[in-house]
């Protein structure tokens, strides 16, 4: 089971639906960015989110089967 920071991830790359950096999710949630990239690499080893690397930047997507698990 997932806790309230994990599912706000989540939700938040679900309802965005672009890859987006820890800092830019973690304002959307009043987190800190350290705890979002944390949660992300958890979330990523359960299948949830992909990390992508362009340039400097890592970048969070939400998976499918996050997707089909949480959202459908």
């Amino acid at each position: 089971m997932l806790e309230e920071v994990e599912l706000e991830i989540l939700q938040v790359l679900n309802h965005e639906d672009k890859p987006m950096r820890a800092n830019q999710i973690s304002i959307l949630i009043d987190r800190s960015y350290q705890l979002v990239g944390r949660r992300t690499s958890k979330l990523r080893d359960m299948g949830y989110v992909e990390k992508t690397q362009e340039a400097n930047a890592r970048y969070n997507s939400i998976t499918e089967l996050a997707k089909e698990i949480y959202f459908s």
